[in-house]
């Protein structure tokens, strides 16, 4: 997979809701599951559904394993995740579960067992509210080097944020 491609499972830069799905066993060099590919305009939901097991394999770029909403320093859309899993997905580069540059809003969701080099489960550089979710067992390793991508840059990666790696706004109410 080249590290330029975007959404190996889905790529949309339009409104999408994605219900009662599986989206696994997929690689790109960004949002291995899903790229979220636009700036404020766009809404997508992801409800009921489970995301496992992708790939994002970029070492330049802030990667999503799992899903990938815009890109840092560019914002992104709206990201709604409603009683879902995000598990088991790896980013060479940052979030292994998810990376964020707009706004996400998640509630009863669960991201774990994901892996990156830095933001093991969760990026964020926009706005995150987080709702009664866990977000459990994910890991940042600056050692990170899957077998399945032979050569990284650890420059990049620090070993930063195992489970939320934030450089901007997270609002998680107790």
């Amino acid at each position: 997979t080249d590290e330029y491609t975007a959404g190996g499972g889905i790529f949309t830069s339009d409104d999408a809701t994605i219900l009662r799905s599986l989206i696994s066993s997929n690689n790109a060099g960004v949002g291995g599951g899903i790229d979220i590919n636009a700036i404020d305009t766009i809404t997508v939901n992801i409800i009921e559904s489970t995301i496992a097991e992708n790939v994002a394999k970029s070492d330049e770029y802030a990667g999503g394993g799992g899903i990938r909403n815009g890109n840092a320093g560019e914002g992104g859309g709206t990201l709604i995740i409603r009683d879902s899993t995000i598990r088991d997905n790896q980013s060479t580069f940052e979030g292994g579960g998810l990376t964020n540059s707009g706004t996400l809003q998640m509630s009863r969701s669960t991201v774990s067992g994901n892996l990156a080099g830095n933001a093991g489960g969760i990026g964020n550089w926009g706005i995150a509210n987080i709702d009664n979710s866990t977000i459990s067992g994910n890991r940042a390793s600056s050692e990170f080097d899957p077998v399945e991508i032979p050569s990284l840059f650890l420059f990049y990666r620090t070993g930063d944020g195992g489970g939320i790696y934030n450089s901007s706004i997270v609002v998680a109410p107790f």
